[in-house]
């Protein structure tokens, strides 16, 4: 879980032990990922360890972006709604 203010995680807030411990835990078959809250915005996703892997790859090797924003999140991620002082991350991953 990540929390940040503003609009955009960028991408070395994630170690490269937590980048390898997610997608290891998706090539075994489990589930992975990033739970990112935008406080700002009081708003929080889920984004998969495969998709973290591959913006990464592409900041790395192909010049890509260096941050995952909202809206990056809103297209690859799904969102965690959030009801009063609880978020029902649940349903997002089953």
């Amino acid at each position: 879980a990540k929390q940040i203010k503003g609009v955009s995680l960028p991408l070395g807030n994630i170690t490269e032990h937590q980048l390898k411990i997610m997608c290891q835990t998706q090539w075994a078959g489990g589930i992975a990922g990033v739970m990112i809250y935008f406080s700002d915005k009081n708003r929080i996703f889920f984004v998969s360890g495969i998709v973290v892997e591959r913006l990464t790859i592409e900041m790395n090797f192909k010049k890509g972006k260096k941050s995952i924003s909202i809206s990056d999140c809103e297209k690859l991620g799904s969102e965690i709604f959030i009801k009063g002082n609880f978020a029902d991350w649940l349903k997002v991953l089953v």
